[in-house]
């Protein structure tokens, strides 16, 4: 018995407080660790929102600049289309002019007037 002579009720008191004191700092770091991520993950939160609507503002431009890239695409390539239209009416009726100058030389080389021409 003379092992349990220093659990006096001083030296009982003293555990009880070191044992409450540790419990307080621990659940103080607790409550400090859980404040800390929540205004971490409240920055966090912050931080995407700013980051999707800058995202969302980047897209929406570079979808209106792509849009009007288009846009002027296929404007050109209108423009481009009629001018190769006139170019081959132009061609073509060229082409029909030559063929009845031709065919009026050859008629009057044979003697023969040709009645389209008239």
């Amino acid at each position: 018995m003379q092992n349990f002579k220093t659990f006096t009720p001083e030296v009982m008191a003293d555990l009880r407080r070191a044992m409450q004191s540790g419990r307080h700092r621990r659940n103080d770091a607790l409550a400090k660790r859980c404040h800390d991520t929540r205004a971490l993950l409240a920055t966090a939160r912050q931080s995407r929102a700013a980051n999707e609507s800058e995202r969302r503002r980047g897209a929406a431009q570079h979808s209106s600049a792509r849009q009007t890239l288009q846009s002027a695409l296929r404007e050109q390539m209108g423009s481009f289309k009629d001018g190769l239209r006139v170019q081959r009416e132009e061609i073509a009726a060229d082409l029909r002019t030559m063929a009845d100058e031709l065919r009026a030389a050859q008629s009057a080389f044979r003697g023969n007037p040709d009645p389209r021409s008239e």
